[in-house]
């Protein structure tokens, strides 16, 4: 088996915004969705996001991975403000970098959950049967061992949420970014979920952000800031040990 380690051990800054505002401008109005957002995401942690529905919470998301550039600001990855650098670096940075899940799932309908967990390292031109080596290691990990070669269609909710998991994982990024991942589950659904997502930060240190309507969901969670007026301020700061 090769390496299938995920990041480092140490709690350090992965990711910040400072003064980040992002408006959307319509024929009658401008709407302000973020208002000098200042965040933190630490190496390690697994992080919620809480708010009302339609507040900015999965724009927040798309903001700090790279999808979109907020007015004014700043998105910093390694010391260096990633909106600043050329598209090709904005490419590899969301690539090699940043996953996502989100809560409908994305998955291609006429592809197997193996072949869908396999697809961002096949559009990196990684090696074929290193990419069906990692995806049977991570859908074994989340307990899809006997539904890989099964289509969306045959699949649970809770089982298509597992298979999009593992799909964001697979190319081993510092940061996985789920949006409202548990939104289209059943509470038990719901609950493995994030019992995996434990599991996988637990076991290789993957830094999660997450973004829930769902304070039963948010309690779960290592570190919790809510978004309210386009700011986020603190809910609960203390780590779980």
């Amino acid at each position: 088996m090769n390496d299938l380690s995920f990041g480092n051990s140490e709690k350090k800054c992965l990711i910040e915004a400072v003064n980040v505002d992002k408006r959307y401008t319509t024929k009658r109005e401008m709407i302000q969705v973020l208002d000098q957002v200042n965040l933190k995401v630490l190496s390690g942690e697994v992080l919620g996001i809480v708010g009302a529905s339609g507040v900015g919470k999965s724009t927040l998301l798309h903001v700090l991975g790279g999808l979109d550039k907020p007015m004014s600001g700043s998105v910093s990855f390694q010391g260096k403000d990633i909106y600043k650098q050329s598209n090709e670096y904005l490419d590899k940075f969301r690539n090699n970098h940043i996953g996502f899940v989100f809560q409908f799932f994305n998955l291609l309908p006429d592809f197997t959950a193996l072949e869908n967990a396999m697809f961002p390292a096949l559009i990196q031109n990684q090696d074929k049967n290193l990419a069906k080596e990692r995806a049977e290691y991570l859908l074994c990990e989340v307990g899809m061992k006997d539904r890989m070669h099964h289509k969306p269609s045959e699949l649970s909710g809770g089982e298509n949420q597992r298979a999009a998991l593992a799909r964001g994982l697979i190319n081993q990024p510092d940061l996985l970014l789920a949006d409202e991942p548990t939104g289209n589950l059943d509470h038990h659904a719901s609950d493995q979920l994030i019992e995996l997502i434990r599991k996988m930060n637990k076991e290789f240190n993957q830094t999660f952000v997450i973004v829930t309507h769902s304070q039963r969901i948010a309690e779960q969670l290592d570190r919790v800031m809510e978004l309210v007026d386009g700011q986020v301020g603190p809910i609960r700061e203390k780590l779980v040990i």
